[in-house]
């Protein structure tokens, strides 16, 4: 994951090729990742917020979409997909202002554990 391109870097090992695919999305623009953490075929990564508390604090933009995105890995592990139901957004009632003045939400997510739970699976009786 890169945060100031906004890239995901797929590398293939053998041919010692990376391939990079925006994370960029209509209902995302800027998502800027920060962590990220693969589960199977899905990546779980953090966006960051619209005024970074930390690391490049003078990249500010509204247009952030703070939360956790899901991502899909594809069967050719070389490429993904991500839809806008699969985003967790994270605010709440604080907000804080940008140096041009504009007031934002205050969410600025910097960490990630995901639980898989392993839930029994219905018999159906007959």
């Amino acid at each position: 994951m890169m945060r100031v391109s906004n890239d995901v870097n797929f590398v293939d090992f053998e041919s010692r090729q990376i391939k990079s695919l925006s994370l960029k999305r209509d209902f995302s623009p800027n998502p800027t990742p920060d962590i990220s953490l693969s589960v199977g075929n899905k990546i779980f990564a953090v966006l960051r917020g619209a005024k970074p508390l930390s690391a490049i604090t003078a990249l500010q933009d509204a247009s952030r979409t703070p939360g956790v995105a899901v991502l899909e890995v594809n069967k050719d592990c070389d490429s993904f997909s991500w839809k806008s139901n699969n985003i967790a957004p994270m605010q709440d009632d604080r907000t804080t202002t940008l140096n041009n003045g504009q007031v934002v939400p205050a969410s600025e997510p910097h960490g990630l554990q995901v639980v898989i739970l392993d839930t029994p699976r219905k018999t159906q009786v007959r």
